[in-house]
């Protein structure tokens, strides 16, 4: 039998569209992104985009929500 391992990855990203963007950034301890319930884990990158924050997490080894989803077999 042979049983492939896969990592399953997706790139997240939610745009702070604020003035205050920033400023909510820079006070905050963390920010975090759920999916489904599920806590997409690392740190995220932050970029600025005008007055904007674009934060974008890689996700790494959604097979749970996968496997629940049946996005890709």
């Amino acid at each position: 039998m042979n049983h492939k391992s896969r990592v399953v990855t997706f790139i997240l990203s939610a745009v702070l569209d604020s003035p205050f963007g920033l400023d909510a950034l820079a006070y905050s301890d963390s920010i975090e992104m759920f999916v489904d319930g599920l806590k997409v884990d690392g740190d995220p990158i932050e970029t600025q985009r005008g007055d904007s924050i674009v934060v974008t997490w890689t996700w790494l080894g959604a097979e749970d929500w996968n496997k629940s989803h049946r996005c890709f077999d």
